[in-house]
């Protein structure tokens, strides 16, 4: 069976902002940046535990602004609270992108030594490796054009299977981009994004072969794998994963999304994807907090499931895929029609399903989509470092 295993940070964060805070007796503490991941939920409670706590959690980002999670956490504009105690907090900086945020808020007249920078996410999960180090020494790593065309073989593998089985598939995301602008991978990409409807997901789930060289992990059958979707992993590989603030050691992958109907109004479906970021905040809670806090966290996982798919996706007008993105305005909302079985792109060189109106995805996804620069490309990229076997 595809083995998957799973090494949190946040203790060690916990621990981190816990000294800072201790520093600062008299201090508000303002906490930058709320991550879709909702690890800061879990740091908030760890720090309450302590007799601690962030005083305000603020981003830039509007989408969050208002957001309670699971537990409560309310995200603020950074202007009210950085105009409300310039002169009574300290504000805590852990980002990739610390600079730029620094320089914004020193606009509004922070001070440096008001400002406490932590080391950056990729900081800590560069740990990961390691962490795992002896599931992988003497490993030969793979480059970023390896694992593209590992992933391509594991498609290959589930197209087969699809097709055998009379399974609808299509390349979504930016692997259904790469296919019509690259006609392979966007250059810098790595993984592969693949959507199926609900059923034949769980069909795929339930019966693709077990103790091959390919194997599908879920949630369901593997405890440490922390995503609500699937990936088909290679067997002969190895991934250090380095997410934060949960690092994976698996197989290379694929992602397997599964969709599901959607309403027809637009004010319904603005209330779903704010409810699908609360959805997420739950599930994310359950992984994130074990091990971290002192409190047993009870296992809400098929409930949450189950609510994200009340909409049959055979009979609906509507179709959309929930899981959240960044913040959970990334869920998209596409016609049906747009879904039409048997069309194909071209994607390094071989041909795979599509959407019948794949454009109707690439402009949901992507309206404003340009090329990255070289160090935006390494601030996107994903954390990880794959291993021949």
């Amino acid at each position: 069976m595809a083995d998957v295993k799973a090494h949190s940070f946040l203790p060690q964060i916990a621990d981190d902002v816990s000294n800072i805070i201790s520093n600062f007796p008299e201090k508000k503490i303002i906490w930058f940046g709320y991550d879709y991941t909702h690890w800061v939920d879990v740091l908030q409670a760890a720090l309450i535990e302590r007799g601690q706590c962030l005083d305000y959690i603020i981003d830039n980002d509007k989408v969050k602004w208002g957001r309670s999670s699971c537990k409560g956490t309310i995200v603020s504009p950074p202007k009210y609270v950085l105009d409300l105690h310039k002169n009574d907090s300290v504000l805590i900086v852990m980002s990739n992108h610390k600079e730029a945020i620094i320089e914004g808020v020193k606009k509004y007249g922070y001070p440096q030594e008001q400002i406490v920078v932590m080391k950056t996410p990729y900081e800590y999960t560069e740990k990961a490796e390691e962490i795992f180090y002896d599931s992988i020494k003497n490993l030969k790593q793979m480059n970023l054009r390896d694992f593209q065309l590992c992933g391509l073989e594991i498609l290959k593998e589930l197209k087969y299977f699809c097709d055998k089985h009379k399974l609808k598939y299509y390349l979504s995301g930016g692997t259904c981009y790469g296919a019509a602008h690259y006609k392979g991978f966007i250059p810098w990409d790595d993984d592969i994004d693949i959507d199926m409807p609900y059923d034949d997901f769980m069909y795929l789930i339930e019966n693709f072969p077990k103790g091959g060289r390919y194997e599908i992990i879920f949630w369901k059958t593997h405890p440490d794998f922390y995503y609500p979707f699937a990936q088909v992993v290679d067997n002969a590989t190895i991934t250090v994963y380095g997410s934060n603030p949960i690092s994976l050691l698996q197989g290379a992958f694929i992602d397997i999304f599964p969709l599901t109907g959607a309403p027809t109004c637009a004010e319904e479906f603005k209330f779903l994807k704010e409810y699908t970021c609360y959805l997420d905040s739950q599930w994310r809670w359950y992984y994130n907090a074990k091990g971290v806090l002192n409190e047993t966290i009870p296992d809400m996982r098929q409930n949450i499931w189950d609510k994200k798919f009340f909409i049959n996706f055979n009979d609906a007008k509507m179709i959309t895929q929930p899981v959240e993105g960044g913040g959970g305005n990334e869920l998209w909302w596409i016609p049906s029609s747009a879904y039409e079985y048997g069309n194909t792109l071209e994607f390094e060189g071989e041909r795979f399903s599509a959407m019948m109106d794949w454009n109707a995805l690439v402009l949901s996804r992507y309206p404003n989509w340009r090329p990255l620069t070289e160090k935006e490309q390494l601030l996107y990229a994903h954390p990880i470092k794959a291993f021949w076997k």
